[in-house]
């Protein structure tokens, strides 16, 4: 279990393991890093989906401050916005893209002119750039271009990380668990409930073989003041 910042504030955002580095919050990125690494060493495992039940769970913005994190430990890191009915990392990220993902694939675009580089780290990001209706985005996601160029991007970055739409309400995800190699999923404390996290497993074929690990956002604990004491020193 990962617990992350409390989202009943507004401060919860994609530079904040960067702004606030010795933050739960930041504290707990680096640690959901650290488990890829170790998953990583242990078997091959590049290209991570970053998912969750329900909407609203804070999915994009664990995906984005992962992203930055592992790029800031000498990774070659890609964050791949593949919640294509929403798409939202480039504004997060402040990113103005001309191609994204859909020109990528669809449209066969120069890998050069999609992928952007983040401004505050060494991170690489295709992001989306027009949102599709629900047939266009399965039908790009199912698409075997997207997977040549996903098989294509393994061979550049160390880490891939796709964030992608919510499990349950539309089908768009379960494209890309055949293609990834792990799955992160992030459940909000006291808001997602076990019967949610269960369906989607049970509508998600082979997606329980590859979760790696379950990601528990929006959790206000006692980290800040058990460890104040450590953090002051830095």
């Amino acid at each position: 279990e990962i617990r992350f910042c409390d989202w009943s504030s507004d401060v919860c955002s994609s530079d904040l393991a960067l702004r606030e580095p010795n933050s739960p919050f930041a504290e707990s990125i680096h640690g959901l890093h650290f488990a890829l690494r170790q998953a990583a060493a242990e078997r091959r495992m590049s290209v991570i989906l970053i998912t969750s039940a329900l909407p609203g769970e804070g999915k994009s913005t664990v995906a984005a401050n992962l992203g930055r994190a592992a790029a800031t430990y000498g990774d070659r890191v890609l964050l791949i916005d593949a919640d294509l009915r929403r798409p939202s990392l480039a504004a997060d990220l402040g990113l103005h893209p001309s191609t994204g993902l859909v020109g990528l694939v669809k449209d066969r675009g120069d890998l050069r002119t999609a992928v952007m580089q983040d401004h505050a780290t060494s991170l690489h990001v295709i992001a989306g750039v027009t949102r599709l209706s629900g047939t266009q985005a399965m039908t790009l996601l199912a698409s075997r271009e997207l997977d040549e160029q996903l098989r294509a991007l393994r061979g550049l970055y160390d880490l891939i990380l796709i964030d992608t739409s919510p499990l349950l309400p539309v089908a768009d995800p379960r494209f890309l668990v055949n293609s990834a190699d792990g799955v992160a999923l992030v459940v909000a404390s006291e808001q997602t409930t076990r019967g949610a996290v269960r369906a989607a497993l049970q509508e998600t074929p082979g997606l329980e073989a590859k979760i790696i690990g379950a990601v528990m956002n929006r959790v206000e604990d006692d980290f800040s003041r058990d460890y104040s004491e450590y953090r002051s020193r830095f």
